[in-house]
Formats: structure tokens, sequence, C-alpha cells
């Protein structure tokens, strides 16, 4: 039987390249509209267009490494999509108004419509993870999920397939976080993050904008007429922001090593960030 998750974020999840060619990892979602058509977006994160808001504003555009199926195999192809509409000038984004909040949507359905062979899936609201299915579902510290992207840039073949990479939940995702982090000087500074959570899974510079799935689980089951087996649901639980790294002394001194922890911030970020559009 094969894994939900491969079906689904093999081809949900893209490379994308900003204008100083610096890399990170986004992926499709898409959003039904009234007279049953859909809008499709790419969500990442603020800092893979760019760290400073004014160098966002600025940005032309974005490069996307997506997968095409040419003469019946599938290749990569690179893409590269305006952040404004060539006519009036309006831009094709939004990001998180929240300032701490590192999300970053950009529309791509004029892609999506006229990339001939194009090879995608996208995630819809239903696939959120909300408060009322974490709750339903019991989603807690220690159950598995699946990261999906593009740590050091790592592609497969000809294709931009991505990677997938296995850790577990290590915080509630409905509890905001509280740290104490060494910042410049070494002073020490309490900070809180109200819409964070951890992950566990040595992830890696590179995986920014990475989705964070829920790993479905593969329930045994019975009725009066055979046994049966099914997967849970693949939910999206969240969106990679930042990985944790943590110092490692060493004869020659102190090197960073990867502490193996991630924060993530939740599903219904990516939703209000789409919402913006409308």
């Amino acid at each position: 039987m094969a894994s939900p998750v491969s079906e689904m974020w093999t081809h949900t999840t893209v490379l994308v390249e900003n204008d100083w060619c610096e890399k990170g990892t986004g992926f499709f979602v898409s959003r039904d509209l009234d007279d049953s058509r859909r809008k499709y977006f790419v969500a990442t994160n603020k800092h893979v267009i760019a760290n400073e808001p004014n160098l966002r504003r600025e940005a032309s555009e974005v490069h996307l490494h997506v997968n095409v199926r040419q003469d019946g195999r599938i290749v990569g192809k690179r893409v590269t999509l305006p952040l404004r509409n060539d006519n009036d000038g309006v831009r094709l984004w939004r990001e998180h108004p929240e300032p701490d909040v590192d999300v970053f949507v950009f529309e791509v359905t004029k892609l999506i419509n006229e990339c001939q062979g194009l090879e995608y899936k996208a995630v819809s609201y239903e696939n959120f993870a909300n408060s009322t299915t974490i709750q339903k579902q019991q989603i807690l510290p220690g159950d598995e999920v699946v990261v999906v992207g593009y740590p050091k840039g790592i592609r497969q073949g000809e294709t931009n397939y991505p990677v997938f990479r296995q850790g577990m939940l290590a915080t509630r995702i409905d509890e905001e976080l509280h740290e104490v982090i060494t910042v410049y000087g070494g002073h020490l500074e309490h900070v809180h993050t109200p819409r964070g959570f951890l992950i566990d899974g040595a992830i890696i510079k590179g995986s920014s904008g990475s989705p964070v799935v829920l790993k479905p689980v593969l329930w045994v089951g019975s009725d009066e007429i055979a046994d049966y087996l099914e997967h849970a649901d693949p939910y999206l639980l969240g969106i990679i922001v930042q990985t944790r790294d943590a110092p490692r002394e060493t004869i020659a001194g102190h090197t960073e090593s990867f502490a193996g922890l991630a924060l993530a911030l939740d599903a219904d970020t990516i939703r209000e960030t789409v919402e913006l559009f409308f």
C-alpha cells in the first residue's frame, strides 16, 4: 500500500529560489471560490523571499523548481514567476501581518493553468489541522511527523522531487512556547512564540518553508465480512520556520551542531495569510 504522504506531498512540495539565488521550500495550497473555481498559491517563509521587509517589497520575481511530464517521463523545470501583475503592478503575494509569524504566500493560479505537463497536487483547507482536529485526533507530543523539503537543495535525478524526513512532535501545537535564548553579546533574552511548536527531526538548513505532516498510522480494523486496513489522515500540522542549533565543545573550541529541533508555525497561520487575498 503506497504511503499517502508520499502520494500527496511528492507533487505538492516545490523548491523556491529568490532573487538572490537563495533557496528554500514551499508547497502548493488551493483555495475554493464560490463558483466552483479555485485559486492556487505557494506557501513558504518570509525569510525565504528575503530577510528584510524592504527587500521583500522590492522583490520582482521568484523561481520555482517544479516537475513536468515530457515524452512520458518526469523531469525538473525551473520557472520564473512575477510577484506583481505586469499590467497594473498589483502584488501577487501576501505576508502574515504579525511580524513574528514567518509566513509568505504568493499566487500561482496562472502557472497551474498554463504550464503544460505540470505534475502537481495542492493541499486544501480540509487537510489543515486546526484546534478542533488536534483535540479530536488527540495529536500530542510523541506523535510521528514527516517533513518534506529540500535540505541543502538536494534533489533526485533529473527531477525536482523533495526529500522526506521523519521526526516527532516535541511540544503541543496549541500552546505557546516560552524560551530563553542567547542573543548578540551573550545576553539572555526571554521570548515566547504564541503560534509555534517544536518538532524533533534533525532538521537542517534549507528546510525552511517545509510542510510538517502528521504521519499516518496504519489502523487494522474488522467488520462482519473481513479485516481491512486504512490510514489515518496525513493532516498538515504547520510549516517549518527555523532550525534550532546547539553549541558543541571540541578540542579546537566551540562549533555549532544541530540539536535536532525545529520551530514550526501552526497550519492556521497559512490559512490566515491566504485569506488576505480575499
